[in-house]
């Protein structure tokens, strides 16, 4: 282990040797301390970079006044040195460029090495700087030079190009046209008089093939031979005029797939006009060829779907003329296709339908949105109705050229729909009819109910047959609501409720006034379910109108009829009368009427029945229930 003298010595030695490498250094290094972040330390270098008498004109300088105030970029020195500083920090080193200012006020450009580092638990940060100055100047010689070098590649380019079009109107070599066709996708040949080919470009090694399978080999062996005919009575037909061949054929690539190949091509002649070559250029059109025949495929399917539709097709253009029609439309209309094509649509569809067809089709031609109407026409004596669908057809720029026009004859559907609806009326005069009389012979039910209680002596004996009526009364309103109603199927729960408590109130001739209060949701209710509703709250409601109020001259009901969530209602009526005997809140129906409202909540509509006595009786009923349709 060294002793403590000597490792001293060994930190003292090191310390020099750090000094001297500090000193020695060739690049200008700074340390700076936070928080202001001032120099405290700085090399000999450093001193001649910034031009300084001596160290201390540098030491307790701040690194942001030996810079200007913008950077290059126009970002403030001072902004842009802090955040470098707290990225060194985070960061532990950071490189970058950075524009500096020597004493005498000079800027120079400079690359920067900040480096985090610690003595006796403090942070600093010993800044390295390089004057790149030299660097700079010579990345602009170099750039200078570049450009001057593309220029000269550019002027170069272009007298190579003349010199190349020279070549080309002086030289008609078979070497010039070898080195043409390098560079292009197409394949260029050439072949004598007989069809022998003397030359073909390398581009057939797409196909599987080198230009030698071709070579001294006659045209005609790479022809369809149902082509072959069309071709030469193409190039023997302009053989003399002097014109181009342009024409399509057939062949075959190396794995034996059709390719469809365009000939464009010249004959050359001697000066005495005598033919000694034939040279061209064949491009690929087998995408071409195959697009035309999956179009001509699809052309032949929709004319073969709108021959033979029993619609009405026909399309009208801009202006107003027909552009086609189908054998149906063309039958209906009584005329030929042939005929009715390019006439005036005015001209050809009948007086009735015209005007308001031209009304639609103006529409599609300014909106570029389909349209669809109905309407009747006369067709040979007899009026049919069609219904007419109007589809925009559009160039590929979205102008509307024409509107595509379907009608079919929905007479029959018409006919059909006006029997149902003339039976459906019918059938509603007969519902009403009916609930017409299930109300009369309701009435007539309590009418001998009223005169039974008349005739009796026993005041609980007319109690019971008074309560009878009222229940009897509950379910006459739903039926008279029913005949009144357009829908005899549901009933507005709010006018109902209603009716049925005035009428409770008048038929129990109470003396006390009771004031009603409603809360009660736009809900319509279906006649099952209001039937056992509706003897529910007579019940209640009766209830509270005998027992609630005993020597009081005012009281309060309130009645709510709330939605709620998961298809839930929730029924509400509230008296703030004496309450009721807490057996009764147990759910011990001691009563008729209390066993009838336990049966009609908890066995027909599914719910949960709650009565409390707080300041009165609170009766409280939910079930589910969702509604066939709620009121506007």
């Amino acid at each position: 282990m060294m002793a403590p003298a000597a490792s001293s010595q060994v930190m003292l030695l090191d310390n020099r040797v750090f000094q001297t490498m500090f000193e020695l250094s060739r690049d200008a290094i700074l340390t700076i301390e936070p928080p202001s972040w001032e120099i405290t330390a700085c090399n000999i270098a450093s001193v001649k970079l910034f031009q300084a008498a001596r160290k201390e004109e540098l030491l307790s300088k701040k690194l942001l006044e030996l810079s200007p105030l913008y950077q290059p970029d126009g970002q403030p020195s001072a902004e842009k040195s802090r955040t470098i500083i707290e990225k060194a920090i985070s960061e532990g080193q950071l490189v970058f460029p950075w524009r500096c200012m020597r004493l005498t006020g000079q800027e120079f450009p400079a690359s920067i090495l900040i480096t985090r580092i610690e003595i006796n638990g403090e942070k600093l940060l010993q800044a390295t700087i390089q004057d790149i100055t030299e660097e700079e100047r010579l990345k602009e010689t170099h750039q200078a030079t570049q450009q001057q070098l593309i220029a000269t590649e550019e002027e170069l380019r272009a007298r190579y190009n003349e010199l190349k079009h020279i070549e080309n109107e002086l030289r008609a070599s078979e070497t010039k046209y070898r080195m043409l066709t390098e560079n292009t996708h197409d394949i260029i040949y050439s072949m004598d008089p007989r069809g022998t080919i003397t030359y073909i470009g390398p581009q057939v090694a797409r196909y599987g093939f080198t230009p030698e399978d071709f070579i001294s080999h006659n045209i005609r062996e790479i022809i369809f031979e149902e082509d072959l005919s069309r071709v030469l009575e193409t190039a023997k037909g302009i053989l003399f005029t002097g014109k181009p061949i342009r024409t399509a054929f057939r062949t075959r690539d190396h794995e034996g797939n059709i390719v469809w190949l365009e000939d464009n091509s010249s004959f050359l002649t001697d000066p005495a006009g005598k033919v000694i070559a034939r040279t061209g250029v064949l491009r690929d059109i087998t995408e071409q060829k195959e697009t035309e025949e999956r179009v001509r495929k699809s052309e032949e399917l929709y004319h073969s779907l709108a021959e033979t539709s029993q619609d009405l097709i026909y399309v009208i253009n801009a202006q107003d003329r027909i552009e086609y029609v189908n054998s149906c439309a063309a039958a209906a209309l009584g005329k030929t296709c042939d005929e009715i094509i390019n006439m005036d649509r005015d001209t050809v569809f009948p007086p009735g339908i015209n005007l308001m067809q031209r009304e639609h089709l103006n529409q599609v031609f300014m909106t570029g949105k389909p349209r669809r109407f109905e309407s009747r026409i006369p067709l040979h004596g007899v009026t049919r109705w069609f219904d007419h669908i109007l589809n925009p057809l559009k160039y590929p720029d979205g102008t509307i050229r024409a509107v595509l026009c379907i009608s079919r004859d929905i007479t029959e559907l018409k006919q059909t729909e006006e029997a149902l609806t003339a039976s459906l009326e019918a059938k509603n005069a007969l519902l009403r009819e009916i609930h017409h009389q299930v109300k009369n012979n309701m009435q007539v039910v309590i009418g001998l109910l009223h005169f039974q209680a008349s005739t009796v002596s026993s005041p609980e004996i007319a109690r019971i047959v008074l309560d009878t009526e009222t229940r009897i009364r509950s379910m006459v309103l739903i039926h008279e609501r029913l005949y009144k109603s357009d829908d005899f199927i549901n009933v507005s729960l709010e006018t109902y409720l209603r009716d049925l408590v005035n009428s409770l109130i008048y038929a129990y001739g109470t003396k006390t006034y009771i004031n009603v209060e409603y809360s009660i949701d736009k809900i319509q209710i279906d006649q099952s379910t209001l039937l056992h509703l509706g003897l529910l709250i007579t019940e209640v409601i009766s209830n509270s109108i005998r027992h609630a109020f005993p020597g009081r001259s005012v009281g309060t009901i309130s009645v709510a009829f709330r939605r709620k969530d998961n298809n839930c209602v929730s029924l509400s009526i509230h008296d703030d009368g004496i309450g009721i005997p807490e057996s009764c809140m147990r759910g011990k129906a001691s009563t008729v009427g209390l066993a009838l409202i336990y049966l009609l909540g908890h066995d027909q509509l599914d719910g949960k029945i709650q009565i409390e006595c707080n300041k009165g009786t609170i009766f409280t009923l939910t079930f589910h229930y969702s509604s066939p349709k709620e009121e506007k």
